[in-house]
């Protein structure tokens, strides 16, 4: 039977124990790397730790346990060092990935198109609650929380109660994952996705599937929740070339969410085999002369919207 969170922590080691300050300054990154590298919990105190990029996170397990709003990793430098592709704050290439109630804030003065906190095609499980993705900056790489594409593996990747805000692309973005769920989310104050799912794969292999996006709320982003798109290349290029010939995503549940007041579209849906059901979507287009609550691309997306 997999233990739980709160079982872990039971015989977590403290990362203080491995020279962590928790003063907000000084750099605990290789504190933070030496207690991981116990193969035991580690637990974070009601502290602000400094853990300048690019800290890469490896090994089988790395389980992170704090108290729920006060126990902040924030990134006071930026350099490239790691395996990662693109720069990246945290990249965690862990098999397995555990964290709950901490704050990842990945500083706004950090204006470098970065990765926050990315997770790796090799961490194949997740498990992620009560957190916070926070104030990433970058046009094209500055969201909160990344899954990196990792099709045609199955995962099993679980994201609940958490919360993502002030990042300047999405507050979570998802590339081609298959099986992932999003629950009791979180997503404001985004310049463009609260919640955004989509393969970006110009070749047309990578896709999405066994997706759930349920019971979330998302506010003052540009859209709500955005799941795939209808531009044929299928990447975000400017100007769009649109077509519907080949969908990137596969099987979704998008329920039960609550969207309002985003500047464009409450909910934005496109791709086959997608059961919309039971959202409430008001007061959107809000930041332009069009856009809806609910948004949907007939040609390719089989879905049923209630």
């Amino acid at each position: 039977m997999a233990r739980t969170i709160a079982a872990l922590a039971g015989n977590a080691v403290s990362i203080e124990d491995y020279g962590a300050v928790g003063d907000g300054v000084t750099d605990d990154s290789a504190a933070l790397l030496a207690a991981i590298a116990s193969g035991l919990p580690v637990r974070l105190g009601a502290k602000t730790y400094a853990i300048a990029g690019e800290t890469d996170i490896t090994g089988a397990t790395c389980c992170l346990v704090g108290s729920a709003g006060l126990s902040i990793l924030k990134r006071p430098a930026q350099s490239k060092t790691g395996s990662a592709s693109t720069a990246t704050w945290l990249n965690i290439a862990a098999t397995n990935f555990y964290a709950d109630g901490v704050v990842f804030d990945a500083n706004a003065s950090i204006t470098a198109d970065t990765l926050a906190v990315a997770v790796q095609p090799g961490c194949t499980r997740s498990l992620i609650t009560r957190c916070s993705f926070q104030n990433a900056q970058g046009p094209n790489n500055g969201n909160g929380l990344t899954y990196l594409a990792s099709d045609p593996t199955l995962v099993g990747h679980h994201v609940d109660d958490c919360e993502f805000t002030g990042n300047a692309n999405n507050g979570l973005m998802i590339f081609a994952t298959d099986g992932i769920s999003v629950t009791n989310s979180r997503a404001y104050g985004n310049k463009n996705n609260g919640i955004c799912a989509d393969s970006h794969d110009p070749a047309f292999v990578l896709k999405v599937r066994a997706l759930q996006i349920v019971g979330n709320s998302c506010w003052d982003n540009a859209i709500g929740i955005l799941v795939g798109n209808f531009v044929a290349n299928n990447v975000f290029t400017q100007p769009f070339l649109y077509g519907n010939a080949n969908p990137d995503i596969l099987g979704a549940v998008i329920t039960g969410n609550n969207c309002y007041e985003n500047g464009i579209y409450g909910i934005y849906v496109s791709g086959r085999n997608i059961l919309v059901s039971g959202n409430l979507c008001a007061n959107n287009s809000t930041a332009v002369g069009f856009g809806a609550g609910f948004s949907a691309i007939p040609a390719i997306a089989k879905f049923r919207a209630t």
